[in-house]
């Protein structure tokens, strides 16, 4: 007779299916972004107009249910639906066993976040486009953090906050909205008052 802590079988649509091979075939899909995140576009390319968030390294992406691909020249994309819908370069991500480390340093993404928010605070229009599309891709601990370094930016600069927000598309200011809501949760109300009076002075829809 085998032995059951050997052998173990699912009935699964009237067939027998090992269990061992349903757990080679479990896996999911993580951002390894070497930079500590990565964009997620609108479209399987590269434009200044279509970036609708960012991703930090080590986050569980998951694909379209038709799991999209599409080819651009020599690049290679695929389509996620979430934590956010839109397509992310294939190099930026890894198919993994759902059991099997990322191998992601678990500092890239603070990292990646204070550098961005150092580069957006010098004027690099780039890494402040990534850092406020960060606001719709962090979560837990690390969602503390960027509010954190969020509403540093909030207290001392509200001008200039508001003014590369009202560059983003909408559903990233609402997040960046939310975010900046989270992170002065605890401030003075001159700190608050501050923000609320520079949306309105730039008339900015947040």
């Amino acid at each position: 007779m085998p032995n059951p802590l050997l052998v173990a079988v699912l009935l699964i649509g009237g067939g027998l299916v090992s269990a061992s091979v349903l757990a080679d075939d479990c896996t999911r899909v993580v951002v390894t972004a070497k930079d500590g995140y990565t964009n997620v576009r609108s479209a399987p390319r590269v434009a200044s107009d279509n970036l609708v968030a960012a991703l930090p390294s080590g986050i569980a992406v998951q694909l379209t249910d038709d799991s999209a691909a599409e080819e651009t020249g020599a690049s290679r994309w695929t389509q996620v639906r979430s934590p956010a819908q839109g397509w992310i370069h294939n190099s930026q991500i890894t198919t993994l066993g759902c059991d099997a480390p990322s191998g992601v340093d678990p500092n890239a993404a603070i990292d990646a976040i204070e550098r961005l928010a150092r580069q957006a605070r010098g004027g690099n229009q780039a890494s402040t486009a990534s850092f406020l599309a960060l606001s719709r891709g962090v979560d837990g601990s690390l969602a503390e953090v960027y509010a954190e370094v969020l509403g540093a930016w909030a207290t001392q600069s509200p001008a200039t906050l508001v003014a590369a927000a009202a560059k983003q598309p909408f559903a990233i200011r609402r997040a960046v909205r939310d975010m900046v809501a989270f992170a002065l949760e605890g401030a003075s109300l001159a700190a608050r008052g501050r923000i609320r009076a520079e949306i309105v002075r730039q008339a900015v829809d947040w």
